[in-house]
């Protein structure tokens, strides 16, 4: 869309899972009936031709890059003279036994959410969770309300243990129970245990216990989907490497979204990120870089939000997975906290937030800026969303801060 605001080229876009795009983290909401897969295209189709964007439903299969062609699936090939690789992502594999029976999914693909479609129309009570993120979370939400008795497994000692502290997991998994879903912490699967139809009917794991289950659903990340560099000058270490332009190491071929590993990521970003709004900021740089306006990405200030059943989070910047160095407050019931990181110079470096709703501006003006943390609890109300609730709990938060920092 950039490249063609700008008066820019052709361009055709290839994908062999939908010919509209779509929000794939919708998926979780056509499952419960609250939208249909036509809700999840945020543009009107007719939009595609009238930016003149040719869209090809097949699979790329090879890249000849000495004659500047994409072989499709369909035998065709497409000639180029700029290329982007946006192949995102795949899930990651147990690579246990039984892994491949009929009845182990995962969440990822508009086809993986026809085939738990197909799967839970059939007569079954229990479901099996492997991964403990955002999308294990999405996934409990989505089976328990098919009535589904759901069971979680987490290998981590307590939930989502590498990215959050202790404090905000216990609010989670507290969520996750009241809607049970039973939880099992420091546990991983060892295999899978099929019927005789080859449908998988056990879950086996590393401490010897056997939950049944009629289904399972393994949610324990994803790997860059870099299949197309093979025999190609394109390099690749955990997805096609790019510099900040980025461009991949054969000429005229760039890499974005999931895919693109960067060499020079910033400070305290990751090489990879599979996040939605990163991808959009790499597609407008890349196409500025194609129509002549070369320019580096401003990555931001990092964000995500996400819910666990009715719990909402967000997270701004960096906060330390073991909560130390920062400021602290939970409501006296548990069930909603902050939390404010003290970055080097007593810097404010991220917040995370369940169950209170900020304003995403606020925050990233706070973090962008490096405002001290004094400063940034004086100021506290201006991050105010939810008015009517947060008229009552942030004086009880800034009171509890300006505690803390008087220690």
């Amino acid at each position: 869309m950039h490249i063609r605001r700008m008066g820019g080229a052709e361009v055709t876009v290839v994908s062999s899972e939908s010919p509209y795009f779509f929000s794939r983290t919708a998926l979780m909401y056509v499952f419960m009936g609250h939208m249909t897969l036509r809700h999840t295209e945020p543009y009107a189709r007719e939009m595609w031709d009238e930016w003149g964007i040719t869209r090809v439903q097949d699979e790329a299969v090879s890249l000849d890059i000495h004659r500047r062609e994409v072989l499709l699936g369909s035998g065709s090939r497409l000639s180029y003279d700029n290329l982007i690789l946006a192949t995102g992502s795949r899930p990651r594999r147990l690579d246990v036994t039984g892994e491949n029976s009929d009845g182990v999914h995962t969440l990822y693909f508009r086809q993986d959410l026809e085939q738990i479609e197909a799967t839970i129309g059939r007569n079954m009570k229990h479901a099996v969770i492997i991964g403990g993120g955002l999308l294990g979370a999405e996934l409990a939400e989505m089976l328990r309300s098919r009535g589904l008795f759901v069971s979680m497994i987490v290998r981590e000692k307590h939930y989502w243990g590498n990215v959050l502290p202790p404090e905000e997991s216990k609010i989670i998994e507290t969520r996750l129970s009241r809607y049970g879903v039973r939880l099992f912490l420091e546990e991983s699967v060892i295999s899978f245990l099929e019927d005789e139809g080859g449908h998988v009917s056990m879950v086996n794991t590393s401490s010897g216990l056997q939950l049944p289950c009629e289904m399972a659903c393994v949610a324990i990340g994803v790997i860059p989907e870099t299949a197309l560099a093979a025999g190609t000058d394109i390099q690749v270490g955990t997805g096609f490497l790019v510099n900040s332009h980025f461009e991949t190491t054969s000429k005229g071929i760039y890499a974005i979204g999931d895919c693109a590993e960067r060499l020079d990521p910033a400070p305290g970003r990751p090489a990879t990120e599979s996040m939605w709004y990163t991808g959009r900021r790499m597609g407008e740089c890349v196409a500025r870089t194609i129509c002549g306006q070369r320019i580096s990405c401003d990555d931001g200030v990092w964000f995500n939000s996400a819910r666990f059943f009715d719990l909402e989070y967000s997270a701004y910047g960096k906060v330390s997975a073991g909560g130390e160095h920062s400021l602290f407050w939970s409501d006296d019931c548990h069930e909603r906290c902050l939390r404010i990181q003290r970055g080097e110079g007593d810097v404010v470096s991220g917040i995370h937030a369940l169950g209170i709703r900020l304003r995403q501006e606020v925050c990233e003006r706070w973090i962008g800026s490096r405002m001290c943390v004094n400063r940034v609890v004086e100021e506290l109300q201006q991050a105010r969303f939810d008015a009517e609730f947060s008229e009552h709990v942030f004086p009880s938060v800034i009171q509890s801060f300006r505690h803390q920092l008087a220690r």
